[in-house]
């Protein structure tokens, strides 16, 4: 797993850190065709909103199918 750092500003909560959470992003390599365009569609996005709830659907998604086989 590749960790991505995707920009989490709009949250406002109190802690520490550099206002950025870390998602573990798989490496893709057995990706099907779901998921392909889910990583995509991530990694193309410019919003940080939005790419970071594409990371998590991706992620999730990724999780859904490792546990379908």
């Amino acid at each position: 797993m590749v960790p991505i750092v995707v920009d989490n500003r709009t949250n406002s909560g109190g802690g520490s850190g550099n206002g950025a959470s870390a998602l573990l992003i798989p490496d893709g390599s057995d990706d099907d065709i779901v998921a392909r365009r889910l990583r995509r569609a991530a990694e193309a996005e410019r919003d940080p909103q939005l790419q970071k709830k594409l990371w998590k659907e991706y992620i999730q998604y990724k999780k859904y199918a490792a546990a379908e086989q």
